[in-house]
């Protein structure tokens, strides 16, 4: 896989619904290989997001642009929206997929994937017998036999259970791996934390922030806040004592910002002075499912 090499680019891209709401000057690129996260609280705009990116939705004001290497033939998408062949059984609507991509030996992609999405045993069901998830997993193995240059994913765990779930984006990584570039869009923040190199945050129609997932990360952990686990809740007399001094987050656990290295030693004099067993001390770090909620909590509150 060649480094660095460019995949897709957009520039200053917007589109608006009739009642003003869309999505607003977005500019980001992907290499060869990324695996973008796309999140946001619903109606953030992710959805529109990926269909203007795809045309579906005409652009207002904007760019978009495709690596020379991309054959726009192998760019895949798999919609929030179920889109099945109703006609066709479960490994006819996968098969069609693989055909329709020119993919070699697409029997043995088709059933590779099959087993892959949890669909083993339901090769010959029809699409109306099927659950919402079994039908989620039909649309999803459509798209993975495709073999893309590009993949977009519209919230695609909606109605599979985390084994599935880990399967898939597991599945994902390793194509990226081979330079396949994914965009998924999805609410499952601790499945998708453990597989994207890149985020793209949404809030109201605006990219809020774009970068690598440990840029991301790092930019919503204070380096002055720790955690200290303690086995029984603080008395009143010493939460006044603490209060009174220090910056006090939690009690239970006890998490605290602190201004300098010389505070934490003098919390832990305390618990120690008043008999509180103390279990652990490590400095805090949220995951990204912690900082979104955070986030959101914090603009609820007017924080």
């Amino acid at each position: 896989m060649t480094v660095n090499e460019l995949t897709l680019k957009i520039e200053n891209l917007s589109y608006f619904y009739e009642n003003g709401d869309g999505i607003n000057g977005f500019n980001f690129e992907l290499n060869k290989g990324d695996f973008l996260a796309v999140i946001g609280i619903s109606g953030s705009g992710k959805t529109t997001l990926i269909n203007t990116i795809l045309g579906i939705l005409k652009k207002k004001t904007g760019n978009i642009s495709i690596g020379d290497h991309i054959d726009i033939s192998k760019i895949s998408f798999s919609p929030q929206n179920q889109a099945i062949d109703w006609y066709l059984n479960v490994f006819d609507n996968i098969y069609m997929g693989a055909l329709f991509s020119n993919v070699s030996n697409p029997k043995e992609i088709t059933n590779n994937v099959i087993e892959l999405v949890g669909l083993k045993g339901k090769e010959a069901s029809d699409p109306t017998d099927l659950s919402g998830g079994q039908l989620q997993r039909v649309q999803l193995a459509r798209q993975l036999v495709s073999e893309s240059d590009i993949l977009f994913l519209d919230e695609p765990t909606n109605g599979l259970d985390v084994i599935i779930s880990e399967q898939l984006l597991t599945h994902l990584k390793s194509l990226a791996t081979k330079g396949v570039t994914c965009i998924v869009s999805s609410h499952d923040l601790d499945v998708l934390e453990k597989f994207c190199n890149k985020v793209l945050l949404i809030e109201e129609g605006k990219q809020v922030f774009y970068g690598s997932l440990d840029d991301f990360i790092a930019s919503y952990n204070e380096e002055n806040e720790f955690i200290i686990e303690i086995y029984n809740p603080i008395e009143e007399k010493v939460k006044s004592l603490l209060q009174n001094k220090y910056n006090i987050l939690e009690w239970f656990p006890l998490v605290v910002s602190i201004e300098n290295e010389k505070q934490i030693s003098e919390i832990l004099k305390v618990l120690i002075d008043h008999d509180i067993p103390i279990q652990s001390l490590r400095k805090d770090k949220k995951t990204l499912k912690e900082i979104i909620l955070d986030d959101h909590r914090r603009k609820e509150n007017n924080v």
